[in-house]
């Protein structure tokens, strides 16, 4: 409890900048546009690290994990600020100014676990390349990044828990713009010595030890680098830690002028100002830093906005390839025939599918003479009618003949039989060259055969069955003739019709 004399600390004035306010438009928009930076940049460079395959390494896998640091960071501070410039001051209740410490605390000193885990992939990618995928595993990527936000929690749980059984009497302002460590203790009426001890401890194993290791894994790094011969690979192999080593002596850089100071220095409003370098220009500069020097970014962000533009531009339209309109003309008429291919038309444009007039064809299967039908046209462009057609590999004539397809069937067949007597002489078992002609020769054989097996005549048979048995004196065992191959797969086409 607070003495007589003294008033209970409730809320907290936050006074912001003071001395500033008739600059307060250009402020608030200056730092508004900050903040959209930020968020912009920080929030691309994780969708695209979780979008983008050639992304998901361990580098850009810390990497998300920063920007997702970043963005908390700011957001937990920033709009308060934004809110103090338009009001000159802003009170908070004293558990929010605790709470708002908390989460500063945990936001901002992960970003330095990150970026010494950073460092150490920076080392194992350099000095130890052909261990490097098998340790950097994603499994340990993902321990890695957990163990960190867990740490920083439970230590800024074990700070929060002691600060909150503090005494705040008296003074009930503080002139920042933001609830800092110090000047929030500043507030306290009780013994904040063990605290200060607390925080010293905990500021060596959240600091210094990763500054500790940052450096070290450098030094290594660095003379990995000049044991290196060529200067290409030195050049290149600077350039692959070069991002990270920016950031590292930004966020610490930073992070030192503002806390490594006297404590004079840091009650000032010097040190208010100091404190946007690491709340607002890091995480700014940390995505572009990035995205300017790093390929992979680069192409990734380039890739995703030519597909943007394409989407705009073609209104996020897809063609409508290998399909069938089967309509019949009766007796002449051909007034359904045409409304079916209308119909497809508008129901093309409907669902954004973009008909491709130029391979387009029209095929009048079994023509007779009063079947005359005039010229189709789609989009104001008169479709061919063609007699023969390649669909799907398999060639289809206007009166249902199979000489074109097996034409080309026994031309590809050939060629892979040729391939299969080359394997033959390397005295290759049968059971190889048995698996060869099933996935080479059959494979295209008898692709569709179901369609076009019962349309042949003897000589087309014949010289299928000619190619099947040279095949087959090559390999050695029999094989099963067209004949046989088509019942079967008739067969098997009849059951599933009839269980559908």
């Amino acid at each position: 409890m607070c003495e007589e004399n003294e008033t209970q600390v409730n809320e907290i004035h936050l006074l912001g900048f003071r001395g500033l306010y008739k600059y307060k438009a250009p402020l608030f928009i200056v730092f508004l546009l900050t903040y959209t930076l930020i968020l912009g940049g920080n929030l691309i460079i994780i969708l695209l690290v979780s979008a983008m395959d050639h992304l998901k390494t361990p580098m850009f896998f810390f990497l998300k994990h920063l920007s997702i640091a970043d963005v908390l960071l700011t957001t937990c501070v920033v709009p308060m600020m934004l809110h103090i410039i338009l009001l000159n001051e802003v009170t908070l209740p004293l558990w929010g100014c605790i709470l708002q410490l908390y989460c500063f605390g945990i936001f901002g000193f992960t970003q330095s676990f990150i970026i010494s885990i950073m460092s150490y992939d920076r080392y194992l990618a350099i000095c130890h390349p052909l261990r490097y995928s098998s340790v950097m595993v994603p499994d340990l990527c993902l321990q890695l990044v957990i163990g960190s936000w867990c740490l920083l929690i439970v230590l800024a749980s074990s700070e929060f828990l002691v600060v909150i059984q503090f005494k705040f009497c008296g003074i009930n302002y503080i002139d920042h713009f933001f609830c800092d460590f110090g000047p929030t203790m500043e507030l306290a009426t009780s013994d904040i010595s063990s605290l200060m001890l607390h925080d010293f401890v905990d500021s060596i194993l959240v600091m210094l030890f990763p500054l500790t290791l940052i450096i070290f894994t450098y030094f290594c790094i660095f003379f990995t680098i000049l044991k290196i011969s060529s200067a290409n690979s030195k050049r290149k192999a600077f350039s692959t830690c070069s991002s990270h080593l920016t950031i590292v002596c930004l966020y610490y850089g930073t992070v030192i002028a503002v806390y490594m100071t006297s404590s004079e220095e840091r009650t000032s409003n010097i040190n208010k100002y100091r404190s946007l370098l690491y709340i607002v220009v890091t995480p700014l500069l940390n995505p572009f830093i990035y995205s300017l020097r790093n390929h992979e970014i680069k192409r990734a962000l380039r890739k995703v906005l030519t597909n943007v533009y394409n989407s705009i531009l073609y209104h996020l339209q897809t063609f409508s390839d290998n399909l069938f309109i089967v309509s019949c003309i009766n007796e002449g008429n051909d007034e359904e025939y045409r409304n079916t291919i209308s119909d497809f038309v508008k129901w093309s444009e409907s669902n954004n599918l973009v008909i491709n007039v130029e391979k387009t064809k029209e095929m009048l299967f079994l023509k007779r003479n009063n079947m005359a039908a005039g010229p189709i046209r789609i989009n104001r462009r008169e479709i061919d009618q063609v007699n023969t057609y390649k669909y799907l590999v398999v060639h289809i004539h206007d009166r249902l003949e199979w000489r074109t397809n097996i034409d080309w069937l026994c031309k590809e067949a050939m060629t892979s039989l040729h391939l299969l007597r080359k394997r033959r002489s390397f005295q290759i078992s049968t059971l190889v060259l048995k698996i060869f002609y099933q996935t080479m020769m059959a494979s295209v054989l008898f692709y569709a055969v179901v369609c076009w097996g019962g349309g042949l005549n003897s000589r087309e048979k014949n010289r299928l069955n000619k190619v099947m048995r040279r095949a087959q004196s090559t390999i050695g065992e029999t094989l099963h003739p067209l004949e046989e191959v088509w019942q079967t797969g008739c067969l098997r086409k009849l059951d599933a019709i009839t269980k559908n």
